[in-house]
């Protein structure tokens, strides 16, 4: 198994050390049982080797989380400073928009009290034109009267 590719570097200098260690220590017994006691130790440095590489594969596991964890961290603030800013955004937006609808409807009631004196108004002119062809009317009616 290469584990340069799966674990940083001083993980696997480690191992290696390990390794190079566990074997230059192994001198095999010479006693009456010294395969079976060889064996054992044999057995005994493969376990160990394997829980070494299982702690490395751990402790290269947590590093990984660890380095998620953190870019997690960085996202959500990031999008809690863009939560807020959008609504600073919606309460400017939101003023903004009372501000001109307020000034619409002043407009609306400013439009409508004009249109009505300009109804006022023209009808007043009508009215004065009708008197004004009225008086006319009466006067000619005068000079004809006065003239018979």
């Amino acid at each position: 198994m290469d584990l340069t590719e799966e674990h940083p570097p001083h993980t696997t200098i480690r191992q290696e050390n390990l390794e190079q260690e566990l074997s230059v220590s192994y001198v095999p017994c010479q006693v009456e049982s010294g395969g079976a006691f060889s064996l054992q130790v044999l057995e005994f440095k493969t376990c160990l080797l394997e829980a070494v590489e299982e702690l490395q594969i751990r402790r290269d596991a947590e590093i990984r989380f660890g380095q998620q964890i953190n870019k997690l961290v960085l996202e959500k603030q990031e999008l809690e400073w863009q939560k807020e800013a959008l609504q600073h955004q919606l309460e400017t937006m939101i003023k903004q928009h009372t501000e001109a609808l307020a000034n619409f409807k002043k407009q609306g009631i400013h439009q409508l009290i004009t249109q009505s004196k300009d109804n006022a108004i023209n009808g007043l002119k009508e009215e004065l034109k009708a008197l004004q062809v009225l008086l006319t009317q009466g006067q000619l009616n005068m000079h004809t009267r006065c003239a018979l």
